[in-house]
């Protein structure tokens, strides 16, 4: 009787080993690279969640990972000494799905991954068609001038370098310096390109001594 109770013990614990493993999904890891610029990045977005080695590829600036409001990696990476300078290599640093990644400046860093979860990457997709040219020296607004959205912001004319500044600023909007450089030199102080920057309707975005062009994404 006893050896029976034992046996009927065993197999129902090896049925619900098996319906657990059932409706578990697995998840599908691959080899992942990418190098980002300057801007704004969203994991599960714009890069799949991971571990991930990340490098200074060339420039400085800063760099600044948050899972919700609890700080991952913040600081400067440059060859100036600093107070405020990190390590320009981290290594499995682990990256969630929503973690968010702000890079300013003329930097560009390598992340590398062994096993990203790539079922969790929905990148955005630029709408070349729907590119809007805004005009340096003003203050555009969004819902007025162009359409609110999510935007890569690419330097077109004006002076040699200026800035932009959105309203947004503090949060995932926009203000750097920027520049149309072809001395590496100056394009390391003065990036043409900042990445993902949300402009929903009423957002102000000023431009001083130069010229953009707004590029949607969806």
């Amino acid at each position: 009787m006893k050896s029976k109770r034992t046996l009927i013990l065993l197999i129902t614990l090896i049925v619900s080993i098996s319906l657990i493993g059932c409706g578990s999904k697995s998840q599908n890891t691959e080899e992942f690279n990418i190098s980002l610029i300057c801007g704004h990045y969203i994991v599960g977005r714009d890069i799949p969640p991971g571990k991930y080695d990340i490098t200074k590829q060339k420039g400085s600036g800063y760099l600044t990972i948050k899972d919700g409001e609890q700080p991952l990696l913040h600081g400067l990476i440059s060859d100036i000494e600093r107070q405020d300078r990190i390590e320009p290599f981290h290594s499995d640093v682990e990256l969630k799905k929503d973690v968010t990644i702000k890079i300013s400046g003329g930097i560009v860093l390598d992340f590398k991954s062994k096993a990203a979860n790539v079922d969790e990457y929905s990148p955005l997709i630029e709408d070349m068609d729907n590119q809007i040219l805004l005009w340096p020296n003003y203050i555009h607004t969004s819902g007025v001038e162009f359409p609110e959205g999510i935007y890569n912001i690419e330097v077109f004319g004006g002076s040699d370098h200026g800035v932009v500044q959105s309203s947004n600023l503090l949060t995932d909007g926009i203000t750097q310096t920027m520049g149309d450089y072809e001395d590496e030199k100056l394009q390391d102080l003065f990036p043409s390109q900042f990445r993902n920057v949300n402009l929903p309707k009423g957002t102000t975005l000023m431009l001083t001594d130069v010229q953009i062009i707004l590029i949607p994404l969806k």
